[in-house]
């Protein structure tokens, strides 16, 4: 806790702030393919398998589609 207390704690704090603004849109981006991804993949039928398999509570029994 002392070596935090003489620390440049706010130096440090603008710099993570600066490091998360210039990654932000890579971020954006990624989530965007992710939730892309995410809308086709619930429209196969091993997604409905899944869901299926656990609400029944059994092992799911995927097809590859």
């Amino acid at each position: 806790m002392q070596s935090w207390l003489q620390s440049p704690v706010q130096a440090m704090i603008k710099t993570k702030k600066i490091l998360s603004e210039k990654n932000r849109p890579l971020l954006i981006k990624m989530l965007e393919i992710e939730k892309a991804a995410q809308m086709k993949m619930r429209q196969t039928a091993d997604h409905q398998e899944g869901i299926k398999a656990f609400v029944e509570k059994r092992k799911p029994n995927f097809i590859g589609k």
